[in-house]
């Protein structure tokens, strides 16, 4: 909390973790999850938004 990550940054950590075919291809940082009233996150917001950015 507090600290900001960049998408090259998460890739990076992925890359030198897991195995090559597991990293994902694209990677995109939020501010905050979008949450439900009973408090889960909106996975299909989330969604939405990963297909808006990668076109």
């Amino acid at each position: 909390p507090g600290e900001k990550i960049t998408e090259r940054e998460a890739l990076d950590y992925c890359r030198g973790r897991i195995a090559s075919f597991k990293i994902p291809r694209h990677a995109f940082v939020v501010d905050d999850f979008p949450w439900t009233g009973s408090g889960k996150i909106q996975k299909v917001k989330l969604r939405d938004e990963a297909r808006r950015r990668l076109g």
